[in-house]
């Protein structure tokens, strides 16, 4: 039952009203009824709070005195410390700032649909890409999951919120002069430190961590294979970002001159690949500031990202027709869905030969049928 409004006039004849709501407990089938309230918006609002209490039930083990924030962090200090990369609780914690600005002092138990879906609105009105939204949409579901688990709650409020769809965004790549470009560019004297990182990453489609993790122990020059089994995160080694990441990459023929060349020359001191000059690792920051983007500004290649070389593997196994199965592999991609999802745009000829597959296996059986009708 919606709130309702009571209209009476005082003993001198002024109006005034106030407003107030009944509804029944489905728990004990007993009547909640208040009023007294001077707004509508107030009592509205009083009514959803009293409705999540209800709904809590005899939960003794539900805390109504807990806010959002002590929750949330509850759950960074608790679950994200165990479960979570270092990286993944950094980007939460940064994402909560604005999220508890929102919440202020709101109870967890008071939370609810309509508070989360007015949150994702203000994203959207301060011009948030969906990508952004959908993370603390993520995110929210992980606090309250997290509640429900450890039994602080009854009701998980997100239950029904469904993240937005993202737009599709043309990825950019390195096509094939481009390669040449950029790799002749960073032979210069100012550049060249850094080719064999440059064509490392360019040629094996690794995450910028995992690149910056490498050891030579991790490099099989016999059998031209590279070993992915971590990565680097604020100078500490940590696991790569899924299960799958953990994989070995083939090398090209040129990857492994580049490689065994640089090991020649390799600073002693260290066991990584590719060292700053104290031999400890690079700044990830730092290397494509002071050198990616001087590079690619020299070459022209205003927009190209250090991750675009990770695209750019990609689009080159494609562009040779090699087996998305591989290509999922030696991306360290968690299925090959993923591969598809994100590359698919690529390959508008798989559509094309599956087709024609299809065409040629029913024609085959037709021309089969006909023949066994003549010799009958």
């Amino acid at each position: 039952m919606p709130v309702t409004r009571r209209k009476w006039k005082t003993s001198k004849g002024e109006p005034r009203e106030s407003w107030g709501f009944s509804f029944y407990d489905p728990r004990t089938k007993k009547q909640v009824k208040k009023s007294g309230f001077s707004k509508k918006n107030i009592a509205e609002e009083e009514m959803r709070k009293e409705k999540n209490r209800c709904a809590a039930g005899e939960n003794n083990n539900i805390d109504y005195k807990i806010t959002f924030k002590e929750l949330s962090q509850q759950y960074l200090d608790c679950h994200c410390e165990i479960y979570c990369k270092a990286s993944t609780k950094k980007g939460y914690g940064s994402y909560l700032s604005s999220i508890n600005d929102f919440m202020g002092n709101c109870k967890a138990v008071d939370v609810d649909y309509q508070l989360i879906i007015r949150y994702v609105d203000k994203l959207i009105k301060d011009k948030k890409s969906p990508k952004t939204i959908n993370n603390n949409i993520v995110l929210f579901k992980a606090i309250f999951n997290y509640a429900k688990n450890n039994d602080l709650i009854v009701k998980n409020p997100t239950d029904k919120i469904k993240k937005l769809q993202n737009k599709h965004i043309e990825m950019n790549f390195l096509k094939t002069d481009d390669i040449k470009k950029l790799l002749e560019k960073c032979k210069e004297k100012k550049y060249s430190k850094h080719y064999p990182l440059l064509y490392t990453a360019i040629f094996t489609g690794m995450r910028r961590g995992e690149i910056l993790a490498l050891t030579w122990q991790d490099i099989d020059l016999k059998n031209k294979t590279i070993r992915v089994n971590k990565s680097v995160y604020k100078n500490t080694v940590v696991d790569p970002k899924t299960q799958t990441s953990i994989r070995k990459i083939d090398m090209t023929e040129g990857l492994l001159k580049v490689l065994q060349e640089h090991k020649k020359n390799r600073q002693r001191t260290t066991t990584l690949v590719f060292p700053n000059n104290e031999g400890k690792f690079l700044d990830p920051d730092n290397m494509v500031e002071r050198f990616f983007k001087k590079l690619t500004g020299d070459c022209g290649f205003y927009s190209i990202r250090w991750h675009d070389l990770r695209h750019t593997f990609v689009s080159l196994l494609i562009a040779a027709n090699i087996p998305i199965k591989y290509i999922q592999v030696q991306a360290g991609h968690s299925s090959i869905q993923v591969t598809m999802d994100r590359y698919g745009h690529l390959m508008p000829d798989i559509h094309e030969k599956a087709v024609s597959a299809v065409e040629a296996m029913f024609s085959t059986q037709e021309k089969q049928e006909q023949n066994e009708n003549m010799q009958a």
